[in-house]
């Protein structure tokens, strides 16, 4: 401690002056970690926010194709029980025909041909 400027000083004021720029250089490393954390915090909460936004996306879509494929399930269900099936003893041209070949058959085997046939399929044997 030989320099004049030094000796101006007591010792407790070079003490003091020592832990201040201490301090100062501490608080200045903390500030820097502390934004660079609040950063990364800041990129891994948009990256979650990104990657909840997307899951809700998928989600959305997988529940729109899911309604499609039950309303089309249903409609389809409701078309085949609103449609009739096709039923010739109701057809007219189907009729015509039957008539024509019953004709034919009693002509070949007897007029009682076919007399003895039963449209109810329970009835005894």
């Amino acid at each position: 401690m030989k320099h004049p400027i030094l000796l101006s000083y007591t010792f407790e004021e070079l003490m003091y002056e020592y832990y201040v720029k201490i301090e100062t250089e501490l608080h200045r490393t903390k500030s820097i970690e502390a934004e660079g954390d609040k950063i990364e915090e800041e990129k891994w909460e948009s990256a979650e926010a990104w990657a909840d936004e997307e899951e809700r996306k998928e989600r959305e879509q997988l529940e729109e194709q899911n309604k499609m494929k039950a309303s089309s399930v249903e409609q389809s269900t409701k078309q085949t029980e609103s449609d009739d099936p096709y039923d010739p003893s109701k057809d007219p041209e189907a009729i015509e025909w039957m008539e024509k070949e019953m004709a034919k058959a009693k002509e070949l085997y007897g007029d009682d041909f076919g007399e003895d046939l039963s449209l109810d399929m329970e009835e005894d044997k």
